[in-house]
């Protein structure tokens, strides 16, 4: 078991800032990257900690027991999503709190993590799966559904090439829908593809920021307020980008006109519904390289997730209070599986909400945007962002209470250990 001295808290302080930093590259929430390194200081003998982190530094001052105070940062640059590796690092981070290792072993576990395995083959079929799967949840045929496939395909190249840690995100995001754009309309053109929009709702679902959406709330609510800014203006300006690119595809080759069908998920037979659901969050499951042991348990999210949105609607016939409430369902299903399985609730989280964007909404505001429809782009605007505000009101709703519920019963169980340890301690 390492011992922490006067030469090593250093290096042991540098080794909690990376692990951090590591954490915000693979989609943490601030708020979990700080409570992180403020355990793993406190194993290693910290009287106190102060961190602040954004995504863009993690700053971090400890006070040792003898008195000394340590002070280091790191500039993060560039994060995104892959909670496969956030799982790792948070796995580690308990490990150090337990056994509290040495340096040399907690910097070889760290680059294990950094050096592990790419799923080439794997990811490739997810971004086809995901495309195809929700193309046919939103009404498309079989046809669509395997030509968004082939353009999820694209995606995946795309990423891989252009999509660096250095690259602008808007930019790189702005030419990638356009790309795809242009690409769907060849395919439906050759008569791969017989729906346009469908095919391009599909596509669109890869580029949204699921994690900005997800997290700005959840750190504005733990008082991080400053980020949870950041990611929300992080998430407008990659929809707009998304929208700019799409918008530009169908102007240029579209011949500035889009033809939208309408037929939506609720046309969709329920079971189909379902099982592209649960497919899309599979898909997107190993698109954010979650473990393979719990892309199940993510997966059932997502059928609850729209179950749930399916039932609310029949029931308020509103579509802000329906999304709330299938938010408020999935919410509480990620943070019990994190509890029960130990793992971030964002594994859980992030995968299942996908079936409750409006990739729809969002596609038909471009197209009417596109064919000059003002009336229309303002009512499918208005269903996007009801959409949103109901998902993240239900957010809110869900971490107030489960918050106070799940510290209810820990109180309560805390309290039932203490007597009965009280109880046998006078005997």
């Amino acid at each position: 078991m390492g011992q922490t001295t006067e030469i090593n808290r250093e290096d042991i302080l540098e080794c909690a800032l990376e692990i951090g930093r590591c954490m915000v590259q693979s989609g943490a929430e601030v708020r979990r990257v700080e409570d992180t390194i403020s355990r793993i200081m406190k194993a290693y003998g910290a009287k106190s900690s102060e961190v602040f982190s954004i995504t863009a530094l993690v700053l971090t001052t400890v006070k040792w027991e003898n008195g000394t105070k340590s002070t280091q940062a790191k500039r993060i640059n560039g994060f995104g999503t892959n909670l496969r590796k956030l799982e790792c690092y948070n796995a580690l981070a308990r490990y150090i709190c337990r056994n509290r290792p040495g340096v040399e072993e907690i910097q070889k576990r760290l680059e294990e993590i950094a050096r592990s395995r790419k799923r080439t083959w794997l990811d490739i079929l997810c971004y086809m799966i995901s495309a195809g799967a929700l193309t046919v949840f939103f009404g498309g045929n079989l046809l669509d559904g395997l030509a968004a496939g082939i353009l999820g395909l694209f995606v995946f190249f795309f990423d891989q090439l252009l999509k660096t840690a250095t690259a602008n995100k808007l930019v790189y995001t702005l030419f990638a829908c356009m790309v795809t754009g242009w690409l769907a309309i060849l395919f439906v053109s050759l008569g791969l593809g017989d729906h346009l929009d469908k095919i391009m709702m599909g596509d669109i679902m890869l580029f949204i920021p699921t994690l900005a959406l997800c997290n700005s709330l959840k750190d504005m609510l733990h008082g991080d307020i400053l980020t949870g800014v950041y990611r929300s203006i992080e998430a407008i300006l990659i929809a707009a980008a998304i929208a700019g690119g799409f918008f530009i595809a169908n102007v240029t080759l579209g011949g500035g006109y889009v033809n939208v069908v309408e037929q939506g998920p609720n046309t969709v037979h329920l079971a189909v519904q379902t099982i592209t659901a649960i497919i899309g969050s599979v898909g997107f499951s190993v698109f954010f390289h979650i473990e393979r042991d719990k892309i199940w348990t993510a997966a059932v999210g997502g059928a609850i997730a729209w179950l749930v949105l399916l039932l609310a609607s029949n029931i308020v016939e509103n579509l802000f209070l329906a999304n709330a409430i299938a938010a408020i369902a999935v919410c509480f299903y990620s943070e019990m599986a994190a509890r029960i399985l130990k793992a971030p609730a964002n594994i859980f989280l992030i995968p299942a909400v996908i079936a409750l964007l409006p990739g729809k909404d969002f596609y038909q505001a471009v197209a009417a945007l596109v064919n000059g429809d003002i009336q229309q782009f303002y009512l499918e605007g208005e269903a996007t962002f009801t959409t949103l505000l109901g998902i993240e009101v239900g957010f809110l709703i869900a971490f107030i209470m489960f918050t106070k519920t799940y510290g209810f019963f820990r109180e309560g169980v805390e309290r039932y250990k203490y007597l009965k340890w009280m109880h046998k301690s006078t005997k």
